[in-house]
Parts: structure tokens; sequence; C-alpha cells
């Protein structure tokens, strides 16, 4: 199968998509603003006291409180005590770095019935 890919010393063409410095610009502008999803997500690990607040696995949880809680408490990538703003700075930082690659994918979802 054939992947339509040219690339210039400019822009990139992907499946019929130009990719130019501008548009990679607009994309890092954009991710940069750590705006995690809207909808809930199962906390579904151990009961994790975080904050004053203790959440209980199976517990519906904002997606971004989701991810702060994965990184500290089971992948324990971060110490006990970090903040949202903690998380969300790191991904910013990430995200502007000149050496991160940038990958995009689709993603869609369904509803569950």
């Amino acid at each position: 199968m054939e992947y339509l890919t040219q690339e210039t010393e400019r822009s990139i063409a992907l499946l019929g998509r130009v990719v130019t410095p501008e548009t990679v610009r607009e994309v890092i502008q954009t991710a940069s603003t750590v705006q995690w999803g809207t909808h809930l997500l199962r906390w579904r690990y151990f009961d994790v006291h975080h904050e004053g607040v203790t959440y209980h696995r199976n517990a519906l949880i904002p997606t971004a409180l989701w991810h702060l809680l994965k990184r500290v408490y089971v992948d324990q990538d971060w110490p006990s005590g970090t903040t949202q703003e903690d998380l969300d700075q790191e991904a910013r930082t990430t995200i502007q770095n000149p050496e991160t690659e940038i990958y995009v994918y689709g993603y869609y979802r369904t509803l569950e019935r």
C-alpha cells in the first residue's frame, strides 16, 4: 500500500494534506494550551487520597485528574503532592521543546450502550 508522502525542504504532503512549518507552529500553539478531554474516565486502580479527597476504585473522575492520579500513584513518575498545574506545565514544556516529535492520529469515541 502506498502512503502518498512527499517531503520538500519546507513542507510535507501526507495523504493529500500539506503540512508546512506554519501548520506545525499552529499545532504546537494549540496543544500548548493543554486542554484535557471533558469526559469522565473510570478510575480502575485502587483507592487514592489526593489533596484531601479520597478517590475510590471505579469512581468516574475528570480526564485531567485521572492522568494526574495515574502519573503520581500508579506510574510513580511524579512525587506525592504534585498538582494539576505541575502536570500541565510539564506538558507545555514537552510540547514546546524543539526536540519533541509530533505524531497525529485520529480518535473516535463511541457511546457504550
